[in-house]
């Protein structure tokens, strides 16, 4: 989560677009969009990174993507912000969208 742009940042740039998340900070690309949902979904369930919008409003984003921030003083997540994630993920209880 370290090495995406500072844009991604919650305390330099507020975050960005799922879809920008590709490149590391040195501009040079990492991977794929699996790559980056999988990464998206350790930095949730560790509370180093969060969705900024509910799934419902993603539709006016670029791509339908969400934006997401990192979190630059994680803490451990509690029930009730797992909950909170998770609601706005809109993910199913499978782990699918």
């Amino acid at each position: 989560m370290s090495e995406l742009p500072d844009e991604f940042h919650d305390t330099k740039g507020g975050g960005m677009s799922f879809l920008s998340a590709c490149e590391r900070r040195d501009g040079r690309h990492w991977g794929d969009h699996r790559s980056i949902e999988q990464l998206l979904a350790l930095g949730i369930g560790t509370n180093q990174s969060r969705i900024l919008l509910p799934r419902s409003m993603w539709n006016v984003l670029p791509g339908g993507m969400p934006y997401f921030s990192v979190v630059t003083d994680a803490q451990p997540a509690t029930e009730k912000e797992r909950t909170m994630t998770e609601d706005k993920t809109g993910m199913l209880e499978d782990g699918s969208y």
